[in-house]
């Protein structure tokens, strides 16, 4: 009896130790400021690898000191959005080591102007609803070569100054700055050492970008609005080959931009000027170096283009004398952008096209439709098809059948041209403007095929 005690007791204990690791344990997998710590610091020191710091919104400011990231954690600011800061005496308020990764997610960073809120030597960076004032914002750097680097900024904003990659090492992977917003001063990259760089759906105001060097990079700049009163582009040492500008609205009335690569032309065509004219390059305005901007939006939507490419060609309507009226659709993205109807020939065209994926669809009563998909590169493109009709067509009584009473009813039109007062176009078939026995034929045919 005693002897179970015992080993009852010892269970006891040794569950009582497992229970409190297990709620140690959960318990620094997340920790929150002000409710568990006061300091960044504290936090980071409590916090289990791979876990997060939350940072409740107190309505008013925390200023921490330099803290050091040696592990894998998520900052994720909640019940709003809290305002965090650089104490007097500190310079640079996030230091990322190469070996961590750092998720940053709905904070306000807001300090004076010489002080540095993030410098990251990670590979793995996400920043995301994250905005920077009146501070040097962010600096990426890698810390030994050919690492795979993942980095991503998203829906943040930087005013005045803007974020900065300054890879001393080559770098695979990529960097994407993506429906973020840049206000006077942009996106300034070093040296990016093979990474490639995305920057996709962003605001820039009075602000651009400028590549110092970009070894083996292939940087994208799609789809931005530039805004204010200037943009800035300036590209140097660097092969503006590996460099494509496209689909961009450029809303500001004054550009400076400036390609110092004497080797490449830079392309600045199928961009947005905010007038079907084109760029508007007046005595203010610098387009300084080989640069090329000939093909650019006539709209807004990116529909049409300057000098673009034509889709054109002939649609035959089976077994007939005239293809007009044959109804031509042009999607791009699922959406009808265009369209237009052949002339008797069943010839038609879309003109002043750019580089896409697009498809056309051609349409007639009484005919199957046909569906083409058409990639325009920067050539035009000859399409050729031909419909073929179906009983729609030829049931001509509308009983949902092609039988002998079609046959009849067509039959006693035989001779009728289109002068006739009794003229009926459903029986012209062939529609060479007279019913013949041509139109016979292929009513006939059609039965014997069914």
């Amino acid at each position: 009896m005693i002897g179970s005690k015992r080993i009852l007791l010892i269970f006891i204990s040794i569950l009582l130790i497992v229970i409190t690791f297990n709620i140690g344990y959960s318990a620094n997998n997340y920790v929150t400021i002000p409710d568990d710590y006061q300091t960044l610091n504290d936090a980071l020191n409590a916090v289990a690898d791979g876990g997060t710091i939350y940072i409740r919104d107190s309505g008013g400011f925390y200023a921490f000191e330099k803290a050091q990231i040696d592990k894998s954690v998520s900052i994720i600011g909640i019940d709003g959005t809290p305002v965090i800061g650089c104490k007097n005496d500190t310079y640079l308020l996030i230091e990322v080591l190469s070996n961590s990764s750092l998720t940053i997610e709905n904070i306000h960073f807001k300090s004076s102007i010489d002080k540095r809120i993030i410098e990251s030597y990670s590979p793995y960076l996400n920043l995301k609803d994250v905005s920077f004032s009146y501070s040097d914002p962010l600096v990426i750097k890698n810390s030994q070569a050919n690492e795979d680097v993942d980095i991503t900024v998203t829906n943040c904003s930087f005013n005045p100054k803007g974020p900065v990659i300054d890879f001393s090492y080559n770098a695979n992977g990529s960097i994407s700055f993506v429906n973020s917003s840049f206000s006077v001063e942009g996106i300034e990259v070093r040296n990016s050492n093979g990474s490639n760089l995305y920057i996709n759906g962003n605001v820039f105001n009075d602000s651009g970008i400028e590549i110092q060097g970009a070894s083996d990079s292939q940087i994208e700049v799609k789809d931005n609005i530039f805004d204010g009163n200037k943009v800035i582009f300036d590209f140097n040492d660097f092969s503006t080959s590996n460099l494509n500008i496209s689909h961009n609205k450029f809303l500001a009335p004054t550009y400076y931009i400036y390609n110092r690569d004497t080797q490449n032309t830079l392309n600045l065509n199928y961009n947005w000027w905010n007038s079907e004219d084109g760029p508007s390059i007046d005595g203010s305005s610098v387009f300084n170096g080989n640069i090329i901007y000939d093909k650019w939006a006539l709209d807004e939507n990116f529909i049409h283009f300057s000098g673009g490419n034509i889709i054109e060609g002939q649609v035959s309507l089976k077994n007939s004398f005239n293809h007009g009226g044959i109804d031509v659709n042009l999607f791009l993205d699922g959406s009808r952008i265009d369209s237009t109807y052949t002339d008797r020939d069943g010839l038609f065209s879309f003109n002043n096209l750019g580089p896409n994926n697009y498809t056309l669809t051609f349409q007639n009563n009484g005919y199957n439709t046909v569906a083409k998909e058409v990639y325009i590169h920067n050539e035009d493109i000859n399409i050729n098809t031909e419909l073929k009709y179906n009983s729609n067509l030829l049931d001509v009584n509308n009983d949902a059948n092609v039988d002998n009473l079609d046959i009849s009813e067509v039959s006693n039109a035989f001779g009728l041209d289109s002068t006739d007062v009794n003229w009926r176009d459903k029986y012209d078939f062939n529609r060479n403007g007279k019913i013949d026995l041509l139109d016979i034929l292929i009513i006939l045919r059609f039965r014997e095929d069914e």
